[in-house]
């Protein structure tokens, strides 16, 4: 017959039932439920805690077991708790500490965490799980710096961590050392999918093609077929141009990856006497992409029907973006150090009618939020290129062009449009008067045709890199002009550009410039290449302001449409390929 666990467990804690001592009870009970939750049982695994709770409420080890199992059941706050017990029974207990840090961390709230696991650190130095963890959370916060120097301490004493080595490659910016991180990670854990994203990621940033195809086909199998395999919506935007999977895969991120807040209660209704109260949450009011093209929306607003909120979940800077953005919103709000639930009740009690996500699943973005309700309407717009699949996501801000019917399927949210172009049209664009550049500055020919393609080198592919390899050819005298984002793409399209019988020094590189001395320096080109399946954004933007056409080709999603939605605002049809022979 099976044991009846509840009659042993409410036997033990009775003590008068027991000829042991209060002591001897604790540890039975505790051993218990210890060998309850080793063979699955979980529920009473628990009632056995919470028994030998009731005879020892502080006791420290019944406290950390019981927030343990609360913590694999997701029970964050009430895991915290017992954690806190524990910490208040056994302060040096760097473990306890670890486990408190890691809660906090799955919580939002960043810094606590990071002092919890710096606190398990000073009690335990050679700890490899805390340092592993501390890193994890000066990551969160972009400090990517001081996230390495802890990623390679945990190697240097556990040279076989994978997620050690994968931590270490994630903050390197020299795409060719990170690659090697990933490729260890893997040779230990080959199981590991979100190495294998970074893995294919980076060689695409490196502009280093082996593989690439089958890389790119290993990540698009887990989105099929392991939908709780973490495989990140942005980085699978740069590595698959398919409609289909690009929903599934931002489908199986909402569903497995961001957590849930509990529904806030439901709001007041607004009055019409009332101004329509808007709020925008982004990590990127600073130099961004995303930034220079929104700095002067807030400014643009009819402040007789609309009061606008700026929530900055990221880094703020002093520069102008920044500025704009505090100067043109009625109310500017660093929401950096709220954890989700403080941000999603911040967001409700300023009274948002609308709340759009300007980050989506990007850097420092808090789509989390949105889970619960903070506003009766929730859109996405400009920073995050595609549905999130997400069911507290209502519209996707966009244009005819960037989303048409055809592709509407593949969209969880409705399409709310845009009278022309997605893009806003900030002043920097609007009342730009271009110079000419002087090519000799810029270590260009003064003579010959530039052609120009200055989007990040995770963009380009083989393919395009092809096409273009022959219209130099087809071009004497031609040459083409990209940035040095990193030393490792320069030499690898120098490379790719001699295997294609070009000399490599028609291959000329920028160095990269601040935004305002990018723009003075683009009218030195005569054509801007663009790139497939990943276009330009608001780099077309930009690249169009400075009186330089666009060359696009256009596929069926929403990242392969961007440039050709801004041309096809402009009237320049005549700019949109439709298939790479007539590009």
């Amino acid at each position: 017959m099976p044991t009846d666990h509840a009659a042993l467990a409410a036997s033990a804690a009775d003590p008068a039932s027991q000829p042991a001592t209060l002591a001897a009870t604790v540890s039975a009970l505790n051993e218990l439920a210890l060998a309850l939750r080793g063979a699955g049982e979980v529920d009473a695994a628990r009632s056995t805690w919470a028994a030998a709770l009731r005879l020892a409420p502080h006791h420290a080890v019944l406290n950390a077991n019981l927030g343990a199992l609360l913590q694999d059941l997701g029970l964050r706050e009430a895991a915290l708790h017992h954690y806190q017990l524990a910490r208040s029974e056994a302060p040096d207990w760097a473990e306890v500490w670890n486990n408190s840090g890691v809660v906090m961390r799955q919580m939002g709230r960043n810094a606590q965490a990071r002092a919890a696991f710096e606190q398990a650190l000073r009690l335990a130095p050679a700890d490899v799980p805390a340092r592993y963890n501390l890193g994890n959370a000066l990551l969160d916060t972009g400090a990517k710096v001081q996230a390495a120097g802890q990623f390679r301490m945990v190697i240097e004493h556990a040279p076989d961590h994978p997620e050690a080595h994968y931590g270490l490659g994630t903050c390197l910016s020299d795409p060719a050392q990170a690659i090697r991180e990933f490729e260890k990670a893997l040779a230990l854990r080959p199981d590991f999918p979100e190495a294998l994203v970074a893995l294919a990621c980076a060689r695409l940033r490196a502009c280093d093609w082996r593989d690439i195809d089958g890389l790119r086909a290993q990540v698009e199998t887990l989105v099929r077929e392991r939908p709780d395999a973490p495989v990140a919506p942005f980085s699978f935007l740069q590595l698959s141009s398919d409609p289909v999977l690009q929903l599934e895969c931002a489908r199986n991120w909402t569903t497995h990856r961001v957590r849930r807040l509990a529904s806030l209660p439901a709001r007041a209704a607004r009055t019409a006497a009332n101004r329509l109260r808007v709020g925008y949450l982004s990590g990127d009011f600073r130099d961004h992409a995303v930034g220079h093209l929104i700095c002067d929306l807030f400014a643009a607003h009819d402040r007789e029907a609309v009061e606008a909120f700026a929530y900055s979940s990221g880094p703020v800077d002093g520069g102008r973006v920044g500025r704009q953005v505090r100067d043109g919103a009625e109310h500017f709000t660093d929401v950096s150090a709220l954890d989700d639930e403080a941000l999603a009740a911040r967001i409700r009690a300023d009274g948002i009618d609308i709340l759009v996500d300007l980050g989506g699943y990007t850097e420092f973005s808090r789509s989390a939020v949105l889970s619960a309700r903070p506003a009766p309407v929730q859109m996405s717009y400009l920073g995050y290129p595609g549905s999130m699949g997400s069911p507290f996501v209502d519209y996707v801000l966009a244009d005819a062009y960037l989303v048409p019917c055809s592709v509407r399927e593949h969209y969880d949210e409705r399409i709310l449009e845009l009278e022309a172009c997605y893009q806003p049209s900030p002043e920097w664009i609007a009342g730009r008067r271009n110079e000419p550049a002087d090519r000799l500055r810029h270590g260009l020919p003064a003579e010959g045709f530039v052609f120009a393609s200055f989007n990040n080198p995770y963009k380009i592919r083989p393919e395009m890199f092809g096409a273009w390899m022959r219209i130099l050819r087809a071009v004497p005298a031609s040459v083409l002009w990209l940035p040095a984002f990193n030393v490792v793409a320069c030499e690898n399209l120098r490379r790719h550009a001699r295997e294609s019988g070009i000399d490599a020094h028609r291959l000329v590189f920028a160095p990269i410039a601040a935004f305002e001395e990018h723009s003075d320096r683009l009218p030195a080109a005569d054509l801007f290449l663009d790139t497939h399946p990943y276009s330009a954004g608001a780099t077309a933007g930009q690249t169009l302001a400075a009186g330089v056409p666009l060359l696009t080709l256009v596929g069926e999603c929403y990242v392969s449409r961007m440039a050709g939605s801004v041309l096809h605002a402009l009237g320049l049809e005549e700019l949109i390929a439709s298939n790479l022979d007539d590009y």
